[in-house]
């Protein structure tokens, strides 16, 4: 693994996540998983618009997100359980009408919007067992076939352990970022490899890509920045 920490720009830091097919962010309570989720919607709201990048907001916890919900890039925000398990089977369906169209007009790859599914707290949902079950499937057939649909899902978890992200998920997701974890073990759940462990508390991270596994400075969004762009994309 790189041992030097990258030092990247304020955009350029996660622009080229916005064009990961899939993402898994990971971290220990505290360990600024919240922030960066909102440092990479800052930068997907001020390289994008709402005309193609649209969000669909599923926020178990009910305080991360809440606060892009009436942004003009949202086409969903749900927080209720039962209500998160819908509006994937909808993606789901979205996505499918999408591969069908492609397929009418010989496509390799959509042409149109950007969908980014933002999953807060992944491990409330595999904990549910009333939608565990249901849950599992979908998330495995949107990692699977996301790509080519321009259908991305991020997801964020501070229990990266086997039950709550099993090798039969984790597998889908092409970029994986691990911040401060508790264990090595729960390090080589996410990235493969131990370190994750070993990271300060907060300001960096180690990300694994198809390139191979990196070090990376973690630029965290100011409040003020983060509530004056969600602020202008609310209001205009």
């Amino acid at each position: 693994m790189t041992t030097t920490t990258v030092r990247m720009g304020y955009y350029t830091a996660y622009a080229e996540l916005l064009d990961a097919p899939h993402l898994l962010i990971a971290g220990s309570t505290g360990s600024g998983k919240s922030t960066l989720e909102h440092s990479l919607l800052y930068t997907l709201t001020a390289l994008k618009t709402p005309k193609n990048a649209r969000l669909i907001l599923l926020d178990p916890k009910r305080v991360e997100l809440r606060k892009w919900a009436k942004t003009r890039f949202c086409a969903a925000y749900r927080d209720e359980p039962a209500d998160i398990l819908r509006e994937l089977e909808k993606v789901s369906d979205v996505m499918e009408s999408r591969y069908k169209d492609m397929q009418r007009r010989e496509l390799t790859l959509w042409d149109g919007s950007d969908i980014y599914v933002v999953i807060d707290e992944f491990a409330d949902l595999m904990l549910n067992k009333a939608i565990e079950p249901q849950l599992v499937p979908i998330v495995q057939h949107l990692v699977a076939l996301g790509r080519a649909a321009k259908v991305h899902l991020w997801c964020c978890t501070q229990a990266p352990n086997r039950q709550v992200i099993p090798a039969n998920i984790t597998i889908g997701f092409t970029h994986k970022i691990c911040l401060r974890c508790d264990t090595a073990i729960e390090s080589r759940q996410v990235i493969l490899v131990p370190g994750g462990e070993s990271l300060p508390k907060h300001g960096v991270m180690i990300l694994r890509s198809p390139d191979g596994l990196k070090k990376v400075e973690a630029v965290m969004t100011p409040a003020e920045k983060l509530n004056e762009r969600i602020r202008f994309w609310t209001e205009n």
